[in-house]
């Protein structure tokens, strides 16, 4: 296909009607070698320009279809000369229909999904006051994930500012096109900050306080963690993860595909090769999803749950419900991507029972920082494959050096004062409201 672009008041000779489609017509004959008269007329358009007028003329194949969908022929004539000539398959309003019945399984699915993180959210919101009135809020912790989240989301949304002013519409003042901008990609950064800020304040009290020996979220990113062995474990823990995220995914699909399952294979970042700094996309895409799932569906679900039911359901309802948070992909049957996310969830969720909450931050980091760098590494720019591999591969440079750091040292540092029991929960108030007199070290 072609097109020529032209200002609304370029202007033109008016062919006529007649003209027109005789021009439109001998366009077929030249670009596709096609005879109009064994085409069906569906659509012949006037537009009146301030100096020109242009005609569009839509013809179907009588012979090229498939089940309904028939091949269209577009030709656009700009005044007296052609300007765009195009062709697609126009797919039938019963598939249309058809398809978006099939789609709404996928959304209702969705939707069950997003009412158990609403219920998680509003259980969220009352620990968060509830810790507040005990005192036992990790304010430097959460404020810390707030500032990185948005400071990371600003820069990639400015990052991408190019791209949104290529949609300026030019009858709106320039000034406020590009403030309104700008200030909704500080807006939105914000609402990243905030989000972050309450899952850390309100989810790491409960993590800390059910788990008193695994490693303090506030403290699992100082130097003293660095250098310990279950630092270097949870790195390589996370990434043995990531290969068997994979591997699972290959595999399910392969063994679906061949039950009648359906999944398409897309790479939805291609805005990313219009930037000039396209890592930052990766590093979002990876963080963003990394911290807020991990927090809401395990450092926050499990130990709440676990309160109340068994340790089984603690895990696999959390899951289910981040699983089928992910039904509204064009995956089908519905459920397919629901319960192959749904059971990854069950197995992640064991191993932070077992392990600790880390490795499943590097993993869910790792894992959508590759899809989102897969557009960047298979492109023919170097620099684009560069940056793809840095930035979805950062988190091997902290383990490479602090293996050489060990190496060197002849052995890891002890991990004393790093565990939530060290850290220690403010006690809750007694039904008096008095403070409870056992001691309590104070959160972070």
């Amino acid at each position: 296909s072609f097109r020529r672009i032209l200002p609304e008041g370029s202007p033109g000779s008016d062919a006529g009607p007649a003209r027109a489609r005789a021009l439109a017509e001998e366009a077929l004959r030249e670009h596709r070698g096609l005879d109009a008269t064994a085409l069906k007329v569906v659509e012949e358009k006037e537009e009146k320009r301030p100096a020109r007028v242009d005609r569009t003329f839509v013809w179907e194949s009588r012979t090229l279809s498939w089940k309904g969908a028939a091949m269209r022929y577009l030709v656009e004539v700009q005044g007296d000369q052609v300007g765009r000539s195009t062709l697609w398959l126009e797919v039938p309003e019963a598939w249309r229909q058809e398809y978006a019945t099939l789609r709404s399984k996928n959304q209702a699915a969705g939707a069950a999904a997003t009412f158990g993180l609403v219920l998680t959210a509003v259980a969220l919101v009352a620990a968060f006051f509830g810790r507040l009135r005990r005192r036992d809020v990790p304010w430097r912790t959460a404020i810390g994930f707030g500032l990185a989240g948005a400071a990371l989301q600003a820069a990639s949304s400015l990052n991408e500012l190019p791209l949104t002013l290529f949609w300026y519409d030019t009858t709106e003042s320039w000034g406020s096109f590009l403030g309104q901008a700008v200030l909704a990609d500080l807006g939105s950064a914000c609402l990243l900050g905030v989000a972050l800020l309450l899952l850390v304040a309100g989810g790491e009290p409960e993590y800390r306080e059910a788990y008193p020996d695994k490693p303090a979220l506030g403290r699992l990113f100082t130097r003293r963690a660095f250098g310990t062995k279950r630092f270097f474990l949870g790195l390589l823990a996370g990434y043995a993860l990531t290969a068997g995220f994979l591997a699972w995914q290959v595999l399910f699909y392969l063994s679906a595909e061949r039950l009648g399952a359906w999944s398409p294979a897309d790479v939805p970042y291609s805005n990313l090769l219009g930037t000039k700094l396209p890592w930052l996309g990766v590093l979002l895409m990876g963080f963003v999803p990394a911290t807020t799932e991990e927090f809401s569906s395990r450092m926050f679900s499990i130990p709440l749950l676990q309160r109340f039911a068994p340790t089984w359901v603690a895990v696999g309802v959390p899951a289910l419900i981040w699983g089928f948070a992910h039904a509204g992909y064009p995956n089908q049957p519905f459920w397919v991507r629901g319960v192959e996310v749904g059971l990854a969830g069950v197995v992640v969720g064991i191993v932070m029972l077992r392990r600790d909450l880390f490795p499943l931050l590097v993993w869910h980091f790792t894992v959508d920082a590759v899809y989102t760098a897969l557009l960047l590494v298979r492109s023919s720019s170097p620099y684009f494959v560069v940056s793809g591999l840095l930035s979805a591969g950062v988190l091997v440079l902290p383990f490479v050096v602090a293996g050489v750091l060990a190496w060197r040292r002849g052995g890891f540092l002890p991990e004393t004062g790093l565990t939530n029991g060290e850290v220690g929960s403010e006690a809750p108030p007694s039904s008096s409201g008095a403070i409870d007199e056992a001691p309590a070290l104070a959160a972070p």
